[in-house]
């Protein structure tokens, strides 16, 4: 699903080992209108555990655009006044970043790349030397009789 968040998250550690738990509301416009032309908006709670938990508590906020994929769960606590509440929410597998820095140039961006153009302060043989440009790729030729060649 795909929503924005309805508040700025929440991180707390849960348990002995310290477990990072991040909880936050989506906010989920239906696609169709009423008979006076608006949406209505369904509120979810989602929740992130360890890693995603951590990266969702650091570079998202109120407003952002994400897309969740999870799994619904179902729980029943009591809470201090006897009265037994269950609650239905999103544990989310995934959480996909939509806003861009384009749209809110307030987020930093957690995995920035260099330049294309950047050189690399010290080279790293782990990574084969690639084209530079475009000029470099192999180009595609098609065989003589018009087809591709595969």
């Amino acid at each position: 699903m795909i929503g924005n968040l309805g508040r700025d998250p929440e991180m707390i550690y849960v348990g002995e080992n310290k477990i990072p738990m991040t909880k936050f509301t989506l906010a989920v416009s239906r696609q169709f209108k009423d008979a006076s032309g608006n949406s209505e908006t369904d509120w979810f709670t989602i929740i992130t555990w360890r890693q995603l938990a951590e990266n969702v508590a650091k570079w998202l906020k109120k407003g952002r655009k994400v897309g969740i994929r999870g799994s619904l769960q179902t729980r029943t606590y009591d809470r201090q006044d006897g009265v037994r509440v269950t609650v239905t929410e999103i544990v989310a597998d995934e959480v996909e970043f939509l806003t861009s820095s384009k749209e809110d140039p307030s987020i930093g961006m957690p995995n920035s790349l260099p330049s294309p153009d950047a050189a690399p302060s010290t080279p790293n043989p782990s990574y084969p030397k690639g084209p530079r440009s475009i000029d470099e790729l192999t180009p595609i030729r098609k065989n003589n009789d018009g087809d591709m060649p595969f």
